[in-house]
């Protein structure tokens, strides 16, 4: 309903400058014999272009994650730890695209996130903060639908887990990293 909101107030601006959508996401992993991961992330986007090369935007987002944790000591199987952890996300960023054709553009983003999660089982609580850096590329699928691509994450991230804290520094292209997306462009 924000994102239908804030899109009825720019939309009495120039033509062409809102665009709306989002990336979906999902995920599965296995961590040998001892760990499955599934997660799903829905992160809908709204932004608008301020100026050329220059848009203003927000990603607003839900992350569900589900892990199972197999325990063992002495090569004894002891049982299974099911976890569950939902996430909330705010994600304000600048966009200034460098490059720009009929094909579509090159782009680097430049923001900052924050996400607030609770693990279910474990009753943990998690805050996440990012700031920093996503080069990405746009490719015009139809006049007015735009398949948007960030690919790896340059910049600083703190976690904490309840009382555990960690940063991370650095640049970072692993496919975790990697989101694509599609826009409409009204």
């Amino acid at each position: 309903m924000l994102l239908m909101a804030c899109t009825s107030l720019l939309r009495g601006q120039d033509d062409n400058n809102v665009w709306v959508g989002g990336n979906l996401g999902f995920g599965i992993s296995q961590e040998g014999e001892s760990g499955r991961l599934f997660s799903l992330s829905i992160q809908p986007e709204l932004s608008y272009e301020a100026a050329a090369g220059l848009t203003l935007g927000v990603r607003l987002g839900y992350m569900h994650a589900e892990s199972i944790e197999s325990y063992f000591e002495k090569d004894s199987y002891i049982g299974e730890i099911k976890e569950a952890t939902n996430s909330f996300v705010l994600y304000p960023f600048v966009r200034y695209t460098i490059a720009y054709g009929n094909v579509g553009g090159v782009f680097i983003e430049g923001g900052f996130g924050y996400s607030y999660g609770k693990q279910k089982t474990l009753q943990k609580t998690i805050h996440e903060f990012e700031v920093g850096l996503r080069p990405g590329i746009t490719i015009n699928l139809l006049q007015n639908l735009v398949l948007v691509g960030r690919f790896g994450f340059v910049g600083y991230q703190f976690k904490e887990v309840s009382v555990t804290k960690s940063d991370y520094y650095g640049i970072d292209f692993n496919m975790d990293q990697f989101q694509l997306g599609i826009n409409i462009v009204l």
